[in-house]
This record gives C-alpha cells, sequence and structure tokens, in this order.
C-alpha cells in the first residue's frame, strides 16, 4: 500500500505540471505582435527590436536592444492582458513563468520578466556586465540575488512559479531553485504578462528565444489520471 501511496503522490507531482495549459507565448524569432502581445514602445525608435536567426548556430530569437542607439530613456515592453476567467485560474490553481534568453548585457534592472495577478506583482530582473553577460537576477521588492558565474553568452531558462497557488512564487535558473517563497510585490497592477526593456533609466541588450505563462490543472483533475494509472498498474501486477 505505501508503495502506491508513493507512486500516486509522485504521479500529482508530475502530471499537474506536465498537462498544464499554455496560455501565452512567444517563441523563436516570431514578432511578438503576430502572437498576440502588445508592444509599448515609448523610446521613439531607438530601441531595436527584430528577429535573430541562427544564434550561436541554434536558436531562433527576439532581439531587444537598448545599447547600439545609446537608449538613455523610456521603454520597450510587450504585454499580454490576462481575461478575467484565466487570471482567476492562474491565482486559484497554480501558474508558470517560463522563458529562454541569452543576455548580452544590461545595466542594473534594464530587463524584466513579469506575471501581474491583479493584486500582486512579481517580477524578475535581469543585469550582467559586457565584460563577462554573467546574468545577475534580482526580484522586486525582495533583498535576495544570484548571478550565474560563468553562465555569460549562453542561453539560460529563468522560470517562476507558484505552483502552490498560496502566492509565494520559487524561481530557477536551468532548472535550479534559486530563490523559494518570493512574495511578489502589493499592487493593482492589471492581470498580465510582460518582457522587455521596462526601466526608463536603465537599458539592456538580450535575445528572447522562448516567454511562456501557463496555468496549471485542477488538483482533481491529475488525481483522477493518478487514480487511473493506479488501477492499471495494479491490474498488471495481478495479471504478470
Amino acid at each position: 500500500m505505501r508503495v502506491y501511496l508513493t507512486f500516486i503522490i509522485a504521479f500529482l507531482t508530475v502530471t499537474r505540471f506536465a498537462l498544464g495549459t499554455i496560455v501565452i507565448e512567444h517563441t523563436g524569432a516570431n514578432d511578438p505582435t503576430t502572437e498576440g502581445w502588445t508592444l509599448s514602445d515609448d523610446s521613439g525608435g531607438s530601441i531595436i527590436h527584430g528577429p535573430v536567426y541562427d544564434d550561436l548556430g541554434y536558436m531562433d530569437a527576439w532581439r531587444i536592444d537598448a545599447y547600439t542607439n545609446d537608449a538613455t530613456s523610456n521603454d520597450l515592453l510587450y504585454r499580454r492582458v490576462l481575461s478575467e476567467a484565466k487570471l482567476n485560474d492562474a491565482v486559484t490553481r497554480g501558474w508558470v513563468l517560463t522563458s529562454q534568453i541569452r543576455l548580452i548585457e544590461a545595466t542594473g534592472e534594464g530587463l524584466n520578466l513579469r506575471f501581474a495577478s491583479g493584486t500582486k506583482i512579481y517580477d524578475l530582473y535581469l543585469a550582467g556586465s559586457p565584460a563577462n553577460a554573467d546574468p545577475t537576477v534580482t526580484l522586486m521588492g525582495d533583498p535576495r540575488s544570484s548571478t550565474l558565474l560563468g553562465g555569460g553568452g549562453a542561453y539560460h531558462s529563468f522560470r517562476m512559479a507558484d505552483e502552490d497557488a498560496n502566492g509565494l512564487a520559487d524561481v530557477f535558473i536551468d532548472g535550479q531553485l534559486v530563490f523559494a517563497d518570493y512574495a511578489g510585490n502589493a499592487s493593482q497592477y492589471q492581470g498580465q504578462v510582460q518582457f522587455g526593456d521596462w526601466h526608463s533609466q536603465r537599458k539592456g541588450h538580450a535575445l528572447y528565444a522562448q516567454v511562456g505563462f501557463e496555468i496549471l490543472p485542477e488538483p482533481s483533475t491529475a488525481l483522477l489520471l493518478a487514480t487511473a494509472s493506479l488501477f492499471v498498474l495494479r491490474r498488471r501486477r495481478r495479471t504478470s
């Protein structure tokens, strides 16, 4: 019985995340505006944005570059507003914000990934010097920071997830947990997901290969699948 219970717990954990519904996504060199994102460009054209193909010999991505033209003010962001129903599902079921990014250079908190829940903002900032571009991750309203030493010049995955729907998000770099229980920052900012160069006095240059937002299924859905799988497992054991 203990073996079966362990199986159910493990299956619930894996299945729930595997069945997450992707409701927002940018991929590759696609123009985000063709994927449903809204462009907000207050840079007067000084921030370069456009496709990059076969970067490093294997990756397509979308470029956001405030350095080449020395943009010194304003910002450029891509936003997707969530419907009230989807926002409620995310808050009550759990959510995951994923990304794959190559940081070229960023000053301070020049680049961000954001999920706004309507009552909180969860902001992940990226910074890195031009000398090595090792990504440094910081969070809005949280003193913690983490630098990926030796990670400059490569694509990395950055992930925030409130998998328990308790208002606390865990932050991962390349699958490794770096911050647990990030509480976000209280805000009435409209429910949405955004990415880009967000700070009027700081700037960034990065290549975005992927940005996605997933809503986790209700626990009962995963439980149903786990129960069905357990039934099949026990049936096979009896007939073997």
